[in-house]
């Protein structure tokens, strides 16, 4: 049985809690492709793509305050953080 190597924490997201604007950076080779905001209750709240960048910026200003999960899309992998907007 062969053993495929698992990288987790390949994206960092600051900062945590958030007020106007949300950094996502790689933290490795990688590029960002697009980035999905989504709230508690499973709505898509926001859509964002990006030209293959190793840092971007969204503007999470016009959001409600509480808890939203973030969909990173990053090559072929799609990672998920969470954040709180204040």
């Amino acid at each position: 049985m062969g053993t495929e190597e698992f990288q987790t924490n390949q994206l960092t997201v600051y900062p945590n809690p958030a007020t106007d604007l949300l950094n996502v950076k790689t933290n490795n080779s990688d590029t960002i492709n697009a980035v999905q905001v989504i709230d508690l209750n499973g709505r898509q709240v926001m859509t964002k793509s990006f030209n293959n960048v190793s840092d971007a910026q969204i503007n999470v200003n016009d959001l409600s305050a509480g808890m939203y999960l973030i969909n990173i899309t990053s090559g072929d992998t799609v990672e998920t953080k969470k954040f709180l907007k204040q």
